[in-house]
């Protein structure tokens, strides 16, 4: 999709709809839970109020952490965001990982605003659904990687004269499928109401679905620049097909953020099918 995306607003706050929006459970006697569109970790700070029951929310949760903690940690880190922990101190240093020209490797700790960051993604196929191609499991096209050399970045003494970074990381794909859903239908919710369309995300969200990539995507266009304004960059769209109309939703995180030195490598979009449209919206 071209740019510019609709931004999510910050710190919006969107009213409930007296159920879970994934299991349509009241919640019980643990009542209804708030729910972030994106993580708090990654920045988000709009939330739908009474959205989720305790059990949905923990599995919720369970993914936004992993989101946080695991795939996109160092960046959240260099990009100094909130975290879900109560604490008063920050993160500044960060071990690194150089590869000497003996192929031997060292570990050294580096401050967070001087040290590279990597970012691996996958590059996925456009939904099955758009395709007709039906894919098992969570197949990928390639991994998509960044590295971001901040202006301040030194080789440590101990690796002069040379040496390069020692490229590391493992990425859950279907983890990160299961958070994209989840980007997804909360923000199809919060713009049509939870009646408008029948939903096909909740069982990936919730980890009963195993394959995904169905209604989860990208597009075979390469990874736009960066483009600056907003943390991430969400936008909705309706698809035709064999006379149905879908709700879909193009997700870019981090929109801003590219690859030092190469100002045209900028981070995926990622389409998700978010539920057929109800022929009577109410």
């Amino acid at each position: 999709m071209t740019e510019p995306f609709s931004v999510l607003l910050e710190r919006q706050k969107y009213p409930g709809y007296g159920r879970c929006i994934y299991c349509l459970s009241d919640g019980g006697a643990a009542r209804l839970r708030r729910e972030h569109i994106i993580p708090r970790a990654l920045g988000g700070n709009a939330e739908i109020l009474q959205a989720s029951c305790s059990d949905c929310e923990a599995k919720t949760s369970h993914v936004d952490g992993a989101l946080a903690n695991a795939m996109f940690r160092d960046l959240r880190i260099y990009l100094r965001l909130q975290s879900r922990r109560k604490t008063t101190t920050r993160t500044t240093h960060l071990p690194t990982t150089f590869l000497l020209p003996n192929g031997e490797t060292r570990t050294e700790l580096m401050l967070v605003e001087e040290r590279p960051v990597e970012v691996h993604v996958p590059l996925l196929f456009p939904p099955g659904l758009v395709s007709g191609v039906n894919l098992d499991g969570v197949e990928i096209r390639t991994m998509h990687s960044i590295i971001h050399i901040p202006e301040k970045f030194r080789l440590p003494p101990s690796c002069q004269p040379s040496a390069s970074l020692k490229i590391e990381g493992q990425f859950d794909v279907y983890t990160f499928s299961r958070a994209l859903a989840k980007i997804a239908h909360c923000f199809t919710v919060i713009t049509h109401g939870l009646d408008a369309f029948e939903p096909f995300l909740p069982p990936i969200i919730l980890g009963e679905n195993a394959n995904p990539l169905r209604y989860i995507g990208g597009t075979y266009e390469p990874p736009p620049p960066p483009w600056p304004g907003g943390k991430h960059h969400i936008a909705m769209f309706e698809m035709r097909r064999d006379g149905n109309t879908y709700f879909g939703v193009d997700i870019r995180l981090f929109a801003p953020f590219g690859e030092g030195g190469m100002p045209n490598v900028g981070m995926p979009v990622y389409r998700v099918i978010s539920g057929l449209v109800r022929q009577t919206r109410t």
